[in-house]
């Protein structure tokens, strides 16, 4: 159905405004990848330009797939865009906690994919009032999640013990012939978050008994800058606002298969 196109297009439209909701897409828990999005969207405008761009805010639609209940909400907060998928239960109310809240970003565009043959449902009840509670629980994560980043205390990377400990090693070792701008390199790159496949390989070389003192500290530079990671960059601290500043895009139905 067109209107249930449009209104995911609308969708992925305003994640354009965030580019990075792409990219971060193409994960592995995401049916297609950040490309495939970018496609879906210029043939939807391609073929329904007009009737997206004239889409109002708060534009609602739905579908029935699966066996999740909920609603996807696209919200901005001035230029920046944010997605949360709001389980419900059998009466269409919030169903458990912020836990559930499903705001992953290779997660959620993946829960509104549909052809053009998807037929449009949107409950009854949503129709009347309890879309209101669950645009609730999803302004209210959204907030939470903004005002987190208000702190810098916590955009501060968190740290495995394994990379605290091969910094230590690294510190209390420092061969001379080592440059100290390659060892500072390597520093900032280990005192960052590390991807699950970098750090397993970190721990087969820190537990290499065959290397000792600054040997292994040399032989541990080394191997950390040829991972190619890049260091933690502390994003910029946000300022503090109100709930009611963060405005309701559209949201799109999610009903079980019977």
């Amino acid at each position: 159905m067109v209107a249930l196109i449009a209104s995911e297009a609308r969708t992925l439209a305003c994640s354009c405004e965030d580019p990075a909701l792409y990219e971060r897409g193409g994960t592995a828990s995401a049916a297609q990848t950040g490309e495939e999005y970018r496609q879906t969207l210029r043939k939807a405008l391609v073929e329904n330009r007009e009737r997206i761009v004239a889409m109002p805010w708060k534009a609602s639609s739905g579908m029935a797939r699966g066996k999740e209940r909920g609603v996807l909400f696209c919200a901005a907060v001035a230029d920046r865009t944010f997605l949360r998928f709001v389980p419900a239960d059998d009466a269409w109310r919030p169903k458990g906690d912020d836990e559930t809240i499903v705001s992953e970003l290779g997660s959620c565009p993946r829960i509104v994919e549909c052809e053009p043959e998807t037929s449009r449902v949107v409950p009854a009840e949503l129709e009347k009032d309890r879309i209101f509670d669950l645009w609730d629980a999803a302004q209210n994560h959204i907030w939470r999640s903004w005002m987190i980043e208000t702190d810098p205390a916590n955009l501060q990377p968190k740290l495995r013990p394994l990379n605290r400990r091969a910094a230590e090693f690294i510190r209390a070792n420092a061969p001379p012939e080592v440059d100290s701008v390659r060892i500072t390199q390597a520093l900032d790159v280990l005192e960052s978050p590390w991807p699950r496949r970098e750090e397993i390989m970190l721990r087969e070389w820190y537990d290499d008994e065959t290397r000792v003192g600054a040997t292994k500290t040399a032989y541990l530079i080394d191997k950390i800058l040829e991972t190619g990671l890049e260091p933690f960059r502390e994003p910029p601290t946000l300022i503090p606002i109100r709930i009611d500043e963060i405005e309701l895009v559209c949201w799109m139905a999610i009903s079980p298969i019977e």
